[in-house]
This record gives C-alpha cells, sequence and structure tokens, in this order.
C-alpha cells in the first residue's frame, strides 16, 4: 500500500491483514505530522474536516457505520502535536487512511478559517504491545477519565488515597480497552501506578464541562508517544508521551 501525501510517498508493505489475539502483539503504528497549527478545541473541527474528504465507508475516521456507532478502541485518532495538527492511525487505520490522502484534499475548513494541509513528516513503527517485567513512565495530558457513574462514585471518596487508587483502576482499565481494541490478550497483570497529579481542570466538551487531568504514571506496558486513553482519545483526549529524565513537567501541551 502507498499513501501519497504530496510531497511524501509513504509505502506500507500491509496488504492482507486480519488481526488476531496475540500474547507480543506486535501493534503497527503511524504517526502524521502536519505543519498546521491548530487550537487543542479545534480538534474536533479538524475531524469533522477530515471526515468530509474521505468515503462514508471509511468507518474508522468517524466510527459510524450507516445509523449505528461503532463502539471500541478508535483506531484513527486527531492530535494536536506540538501545537500542530496531527493523526494517529494504529492497525487497520493505517489502510483506511489511505482514502483521505487519495482525495488528495489540501484545503479544510476549521470553522471560520481556512487552512492550507501540509504534511510534515510521518513516522511509520510497529510496538511490541504487551506487559514487562519492567515499568515505564508517562506524561498523561487531558486525560478524561469519568463517565457519570464514575464520577458520582469518586466524589463519594472523601480520601485522597482512596481517589488515587479509584483513578489508577480507571487507567488499569484504558490500557486493557487499548488491549482490546488492537485485538491483544495480555495475559500477564497490568500494573499501574499514579505517580503526580500535575493539575485537574474543567475542559469544554459539547456544552458541558468535564473532569479532565494532567498527570505522570508508570505501568509495565509501553506505549507508543501520543496514543490516546481515556474518554474522547479520537479527538485528543488523554494524550500520552514517554517521559524521560531530560523532560520537564510543564512541558504539557496545551
Amino acid at each position: 500500500m502507498q499513501i501519497d501525501c504530496g510531497n511524501i510517498l509513504l509505502i506500507c508493505p500491509y496488504n492482507c491483514y486480519k488481526p488476531q489475539p496475540s500474547v507480543m502483539k506486535k501493534l503497527r503504528f503511524l504517526r502524521i505530522h502536519f505543519l498546521n497549527e491548530i487550537a487543542f478545541q479545534e480538534i474536533p473541527l479538524f475531524r469533522g474536516a477530515v471526515i468530509a474528504h474521505v468515503s462514508s465507508d471509511s468507518i474508522l475516521f468517524h466510527n459510524h457505520q450507516g445509523s449505528l456507532l461503532r463502539y471500541g478502541y478508535p483506531l484513527i485518532q486527531y492530535k494536536r502535536i506540538r501545537g500542530r495538527a496531527g493523526l494517529i492511525c494504529l492497525e487497520e487505520g493505517i489502510e483506511q487512511v489511505h482514502d483521505f490522502f487519495n482525495h488528495k484534499a489540501r484545503q479544510l475548513q476549521l470553522g471560520s478559517r481556512t487552512i492550507e494541509l501540509s504534511v510534515e513528516h510521518l513516522h511509520l513503527q510497529e510496538y511490541t504491545f504487551q506487559a514487562w517485567d519492567r515499568s515505564f513512565t508517562y506524561r498523561l495530558h487531558n486525560w478524561m477519565p469519568f463517565d457519570a457513574e464514575n464520577y458520582r462514585h469518586y466524589k463519594t471518596l472523601g480520601d485522597e488515597f482512596d481517589q488515587l487508587s479509584f483513578l489508577e483502576t480507571i487507567l488499569r482499565g484504558n490500557l486493557l480497552t487499548v488491549a482490546k481494541g488492537i485485538h491483544c490478550t495480555i495475559e500477564r497483570e497490568v500494573k499501574v501506578r499514579i505517580n503526580r497529579i500535575v493539575r485537574n481542570k474543567l475542559l469544554p466538551y459539547k456544552g458541558l464541562r468535564m473532569q479532565t487531568f494532567d498527570l505522570e504514571f508508570s505501568c509495565n506496558v509501553w506505549l507508543p508517544p501520543y496514543i490516546g486513553l481515556g474518554r474522547k482519545p479520537s479527538i485528543g483526549f488523554g494524550s500520552v508521551t514517554p517521559l524521560t529524565n531530560k523532560s520537564k513537567i510543564n512541558e504539557y501541551e496545551s
């Protein structure tokens, strides 16, 4: 498969792919960086503009199948990476992103403004997705952990230790959701520890103010940069970046 991005040609050696459950899962991962600056609040507009240029049967762009919703972890995710638009494509999403570039869309309408879409670079890689015998540390930005039910439960927990433990349980569930979405069976225990909550804040979503967190966490699963965890990962919430010794906590993108 070839993806023609104007001056960049990406050749993907994946043609007849059928997902199978695997303990040693090789996660196929494509990250596309654009030169166009966008605000975090514009990510849903970016998503809508991209969807306007793909076929209706490319369901991984919008997770709709006719009048029905596709429930499951999103395999195409819309991002703001260092202030600029980006796409994360996993597994079958790598094949489907070909549809967007085949349409050779150059102008996208983001609300009241038009952008000339320009690709900066692409990053194609495979990651072994499994539980390891060591931990990896990450930053998690604009993580939206709660639905209505678990938010009510969280608010009943008066002790900070209990609240943190509950958040760790949700985060572990988020990791297992990713595993299920990429057809991976993890037989070893997935371990999660939240090391530090940097800040919590309310962010607008569909007319509501949603509780979100920026935090540091460790787990024994290696995660690709900018993959999404939690609720609404397809529109930039819950973006993960590996935390190295050189990373600074105030480098969260916003």
